[in-house]
């Protein structure tokens, strides 16, 4: 089945892992309903056959209590303590409600002494996690009722947490919570990079991961593609990343890694800073890819669109973006027919030393006319490339420009297609400038039944044509180059905060002058 399996591990990943994840509930809910159509139709549903989603890939199926057919992420969730407790404390897929009344009389039947009880105080849960867990709330209407993260109440105000507007149910195996550390405890923070990798060397929650969790998701799998891996780069979860990652290729080989690297914008530290040179460091030794994410509103980054403006210091704007272009990057891994793998997809674009890459996308995107892509980390101008070790092309919901293909390509350049758009999930931020949308014709739809009527336009975007590049070249020198500054111009604290002897240090350093220079490009100002 080419399974993939996801690792989020820090906050920040687990707001893009939100995203991912409800958008992808969204396409299941839209395969299911095709397939409902197609079945009461009794007719071969042709149309667009080589798109098919195998839900398969990232989702393990399983039968409830009612003995129907359930799917839960092939997933592990690792978060502080008190990150998850909104989260649905209860499945009904896998596991009935706790009635703790229920419980205190059965025990008082068994025990004649005084029984006490004591609670815990859970986090409150967001308007939107109360009204789809009402039981009067029917969950297919979510998705097919035209709901939208305006309707929703949905936005930087009303969330505070990724758990405020996470819609999957998952399997009691995804999630482990860090009990010695606290969500947002400046006392003892999970700051520094060396903290991570001691606490996966220590023993309780690297075997527990890797042994218990890890291992249950692989025991389901036929023919494992490989891990996909959320981590936030500027804490400790980045040092927690490393060790893991180097467990997994002794356990699987090399190279069977692909790394989405977040942060949190909010923490801008200079510790931070050395967390991500850091990360930049020893991901691009031990991953099969690795890819750092960030926006920056700059002219040079060109960010901004007409079409829709996020602000980029929120996370639940900036995590939406990132989770749209991996879920754009991910279709060929999980597409039926037209599949290619992660591995062959990754491996055309790197080099022995260079494992990195960076994305960059355009939403709408119908033709030529404005075709310039939208950076995340990219700072330099692509027609000033001076390096395309390879790069990947994602078309979706439109034709392939070949003006533009043929513009930037290089030996090591190939594309997928998809007629499909990019589907917008109802707990996406609506972003969207319905102003300038208006005269664009791919906005419209037909709410009625009869296809003779004049489309209604709505200022609710559903569905998006989008474009996504996925490359290495030398446009990643800035990042690399940051990395190796922030570890030669803190050296003192780098020693301090990880404990490395002053050799490894130097080592470091000059790993990551070594990778600057192989991309190349430099620009004299850097």
């Amino acid at each position: 089945m080419r399974e993939i399996i996801t690792i989020q591990l820090g906050s920040t990943a687990n707001y893009v892992g939100t995203h991912f994840w409800n958008s992808l509930e969204n396409s299941i809910n839209k395969i299911k309903e095709e397939s409902k159509e197609v079945s009461n139709s009794n007719s071969h549903n042709d149309n667009n056959e080589e798109d098919y989603r195998d839900i398969n890939v990232f989702y393990k199926m399983g039968i409830s209590p009612k003995r129907e057919e359930i799917y839960s992420p092939r997933l592990l969730i690792m978060e502080l303590k008190g990150g998850i407790n909104s989260i649905k404390n209860s499945n009904p897929f896998y596991q009935p409600p706790v009635d703790f009344d229920t419980l205190k009389d059965n025990a008082s039947q068994l025990w004649p002494g005084k029984i006490e009880t004591y609670k815990s105080e859970l986090d409150e849960k967001s308007s939107f996690q109360k009204t789809i867990e009402n039981p009067n709330f029917e969950y297919q209407k979510l998705f097919n009722s035209r709901y939208n993260s305006k309707s929703l109440e949905l936005n930087e105000k009303t969330i505070k947490s990724w758990t405020d507007f996470n819609i999957s149910y998952y399997h009691p195996q995804t999630t482990v919570e860090l009990s010695e550390y606290n969500v947002n405890d400046e006392s003892t923070p999970f700051g520094s990079f060396s903290c991570g990798e001691e606490l996966y060397n220590s023993g309780y929650y690297g075997e527990k991961l890797f042994d218990e969790n890890l291992r249950f998701f692989l025991e389901d799998c036929d023919q494992l593609q490989g891990f996909q891996v959320f981590c936030e780069t500027n804490s400790a979860f980045g040092g927690f990343a490393s060790k893991l990652i180097e467990e997994i290729n002794d356990e699987f080989g090399r190279h069977t890694v692909l790394i989405y690297g977040v942060e949190n914008k909010e923490d801008n530290t200079i510790l931070s800073r050395i967390n991500k040179s850091l990360c930049m460091n020893a991901f691009n030794e031990s991953s099969l890819l690795y890819i750092p994410l960030d926006i920056s509103n700059t002219n040079a980054n060109n960010f901004w669109s007409k079409y829709y403006s996020a602000n980029v210091n929120s996370l639940y704007h900036s995590t939406a973006l990132y989770s749209s272009v991996i879920e754009s990057i991910s279709l060929p891994f999980s597409s039926a027919n037209n599949y290619r793998s992660m591995s062959d997809i990754c491996s055309t674009l790197i080099t022995e030393s260079i494992k990195l890459g960076g994305i960059s996308f355009k939403y709408p995107c119908k033709n030529t006319e404005n075709c310039d892509l939208l950076r995340l980390y990219y700072y330099e101008s692509m027609s000033n490339m001076e390096n395309i070790f390879g790069q990947q092309y994602i078309y979706q919901g439109m034709d392939e420009i070949q003006e533009f293909y043929d513009k930037y390509k290089c030996f090591r350049t190939s594309s997928w297609l998809t007629k499909d758009k990019y589907n917008i999930s109802p707990t996406f931020p609506q972003i969207f400038n319905a102003n300038e949308l208006e005269n664009i014709n791919y906005f419209k739809f037909n709410e009625q039944d009869d296809p003779n009527k004049e489309p209604i336009m709505t200022d609710i975007v559903t569905d998006i044509p989008m474009m996504t590049r996925l490359a290495c070249d030398s446009s990643l020198n800035f990042i690399v180059n940051q990395s190796y500054k922030c570890l030669d111009g803190y050296r003192s604290l780098v020693e301090k905060e990880t404990g490395y002897e002053e050799d490894d240090i130097l080592e470091l350093r000059e790993n990551l002058k070594r990778l600057r220079d192989s991309i190349g490009a430099e620009d004299e100002n850097l």
